[in-house]
């Protein structure tokens, strides 16, 4: 079926890249934004009219400054019109799902993740996950979740009992979830709405994160920062610590990997105080933190096989699609990424601490006035950070729920120059145009987008000759460069 695009005008709540304390469980006030329209009619009934609707989409939004693709090869039908095909059928790119694999193709796709300014990867090597991952008391995300509710001023509600509708409760089948809404507009159709900032709903600029020595007046009354909205997400990747008990955080779009956090209320909130503002003595000197020495970082959604007992059934049927496109999209991204001569790590073996201090000592060794200048230095020393040819290597794991599985598969695409992506209705056949236009070219596929943050260029709406607009986008967003690879 043809992939439909497109916008609805919306009363839309606080920007998710508000620099507004946000929390899993706090709610944020809402305000309506005065909305542009902007519309675009094409033919639906052919691979060519949905190529066609692609690349219109993708010309407007590079108008807004958005480095897009023009690549004609995402999603197409039975690898036709352009597609290599040079290692035949068998090739793993060319699996298709199951018979059976719905996704949701009526639905808007364009701004259907709302995605908050920072996400915190948990190392638990583990590839499954219960829905409510935070709910697991022995794991660093439950404690996670505790200090961001902590640093909100929101208690944590103790875990329910059985008998309160606990665990037994949710062992239960939940109902079936409700249909999507009708799309709004004829196929073919694409509407971009256009916010007060300048931007297009779904493409969002968030501040640049960097420690400070302060980023409150006075002491927080709860010993922690004011924390930006926060997603957390527990992982495969396998804690490189020497002990047992501590754990590894990514930070995105900071690129910062802490490692070594022990795996408690203390751990947690020293992981949340590091990343916001800096303290003379960090009461735990074995967590250290470094710049991520990935090109970039591909994270997919997996939850869950359901091969845990303690996973939820319930949640395994609703969920099915992203543990089956999870396995076949990461052998698909590492045998493309291998045809680029891009390394690939899956477990975390190159954020060891014994493996990242060969490099650079860690940052909490760096004065704090020293620091910015000291981590940009660093990620332009990652290797083949911005060759669009190839080398380098890629971090690629496993998370628990993303949210909208219905659009599976499901992936986020983080770079060090702060940009992050949501990409869904992945198959293994787009894959070497996600490796080769985004991984390494550092343009988005516009048949793929769900949302895209720091991801605006102003050089190049220049290109496109909109004045107005650029002078607009100009004031929240300072980026240079032509890709997302640049900053």
């Amino acid at each position: 079926m043809f992939r439909k695009f497109s916008e609805n005008i919306i009363s839309a709540a606080v920007s998710p890249f508000s620099s507004a304390p946000s929390t899993p469980a706090a709610t944020a006030a809402s305000s309506t934004l005065d909305i542009q329209s902007l519309s675009i009619a094409s033919s639906a009934s052919s691979h060519q009219a949905r190529a066609k609707v692609e690349r219109q989409l993708a010309d407007e939004l590079a108008k807004f400054g958005v480095p897009m693709s023009t690549e004609d090869c995402a999603g197409c039908d039975d690898h036709q019109e352009g597609c290599d095909e040079s290692e035949g059928a068998g090739h793993v790119t060319h699996v298709q799902y199951p018979r059976g694999f719905d996704v949701d193709w009526d639905s808007d796709l364009l701004a259907s993740a709302k995605p908050q300014p920072r996400q915190l990867v948990i190392s638990t090597g583990r590839s499954d996950w219960p829905h409510d991952h935070t709910e697991d008391e022995t794991t660093l995300s439950h404690h996670l979740n505790n200090a961001l509710m902590k640093a909100a001023g929101i208690t944590p509600a103790p875990p329910l009992k059985p008998d309160q509708g606990g665990k037994e409760k949710d062992e239960k089948a939940l109902p079936p979830a409700p249909p999507p809404p009708p799309p709004t507009n004829p196929p073919g159709m694409i509407e971009i709405t256009v916010g007060k900032d300048g931007l297009p709903q779904g493409i969002y600029e968030a501040p640049a994160t960097q420690i400070t020595p302060s980023m409150q007046d006075e002491p927080s009354p709860t010993g922690i920062p004011e924390q930006p909205g926060t997603m957390l997400f527990s992982s495969s990747l396998i804690s490189q610590s020497h002990e047992g008990h501590r754990e590894t955080v990514l930070a995105f779009p900071d690129w910062k990997v802490v490692v070594d956090v022990t795996n408690d209320e203390r751990g947690a909130e020293g992981v949340l105080t590091d990343l916001v503002s800096r303290t003379e003595a960090q009461g735990d000197s074995a967590r250290r933190t470094w710049t991520l020495p990935y090109r970039a970082v591909v994270l997919l959604s997996a939850v869950s096989n359901g091969s845990d007992p303690r996973l939820l059934g319930s949640h395994k049927r609703r969920d099915k699609r992203c543990h089956i496109a999870a396995p076949l999209l990461e052998k698909a991204l590492c045998q493309s990424l291998e045809e680029h001569h891009v390394s690939v790590d899956l477990q975390g073996h190159s954020l060891s601490a014994d493996h990242l201090e060969q490099a650079f000592p860690p940052l909490d060794q760096i004065p704090t006035d020293e620091l910015p200048i000291e981590v940009e230095k660093r990620l332009r020393a990652i290797d083949a950070v911005d060759d669009a040819q190839g080398n380098g290597e890629v971090g690629i794991f496993r998370i628990s729920h993303l949210g909208g599985h219905r659009y599976a598969g499901v992936m986020i695409i983080c770079f060090p120059s702060g940009a992050t992506l949501y990409y869904g209705r992945v198959s293994p056949r787009e894959i070497p145009a996600v490796v080769k236009e985004t991984l390494l070219g550092g343009k988005i596929l516009s048949g793929l987008l769900r949302s895209a943050g720091n991801a605006v260029r102003p050089e190049l709406v220049a290109e496109h000759g909109e004045e107005d607009a650029g002078k607009k986008i100009k004031t929240v967003c300072q980026r240079k460069g032509k890709t997302l690879l640049s900053w």
